[in-house]
């Protein structure tokens, strides 16, 4: 796939994209929400207008009015983990389109405790629905073609990247040029270090990488970042700098 010039919304200031990349058949729409700059996506796939929202930090209304202004309506709701920075307008984006949504078991607990945490580090209230429906054995359909689910367990238990072909979603365990904190409940630097290997090995070098924070990049340009780095790579801070 070929990558359109990162364009940025000059309509409507603050109610556009912070980012939009056409690759393919599908567009792609990122907003940042939230203290810590969280990526929320939109992924349209244009031909048929079915959208996939992924990682639904926060700013239910804006990500609405983009689902809204590509006359698109999302089929299926993501979460590559359940950190509370990433799931502030769930519950708000799940009634809107009558959706439930899909994210590894092994966040569950996490999941539970997002309001707890919301409200500890960001001073907000965060509701969470109180089900979610499994990615075991789930089958993702949307007109967009195959959706492979690839387990990257480190930054959390239950966190997972989602592979398009040709573009792939990595949340907090990959990110331009830094991986997503392992000092936190339920994390692992060696398992995050190992997830990151198999990932970049799995996937194709051509492949757009839209991590939970920052721009985007692609495998080529990080697997020779990765190939630099020893046993500490550089981690995401809650402040956006690396540590």
């Amino acid at each position: 796939m070929t990558e359109a010039p990162d364009r940025r919304s000059e309509d409507a200031p603050g109610r556009g994209p912070d980012r939009q990349h056409d690759l393919g058949d599908c567009r792609v729409l990122a907003v940042k929400t939230g203290r810590w700059k969280e990526n929320a996506y939109v992924v349209v796939h244009r031909p048929s207008r079915d959208a996939l929202v992924i990682d639904p930090g926060g700013e239910a209304d804006r990500l609405s009015d983009l689902i809204a202004g590509e006359d698109a309506h999302p089929s299926l709701i993501l979460l590559t983990h359940a950190h509370f920075d990433h799931v502030g307008a769930l519950d708000d984006l799940c009634r809107r389109y009558d959706q439930g949504f899909y994210m590894h078991d092994g966040d569950a607990k996490l999941l539970r405790r997002a309001g707890l945490y919301a409200m500890s580090f960001e001073r907000r209230a965060v509701t969470v629905p109180a089900t979610y429906q499994s990615l075991d054995g789930a089958d993702l359909a949307w007109a967009g073609g195959e959706i492979a689910v690839i387990p990257t367990p480190g930054h959390t238990d239950g966190s997972v990247c989602y592979d398009l072909g040709g573009l792939c979603f990595t949340g907090d365990t990959l990110m331009k040029r830094l991986i997503g904190r392992t000092d936190l409940p339920g994390s692992s630097g060696g398992d995050l270090k190992a997830s990151v290997t198999r990932l970049l090995d799995q996937l194709t070098p051509e492949t757009t990488l839209f991590g939970g924070h920052g721009a985007p990049w692609t495998v080529d340009e990080a697997r020779a970042w990765w190939a630099e780095q020893g046993d500490s790579p550089p981690e995401y801070a809650m402040e956006g700098v690396m540590r």
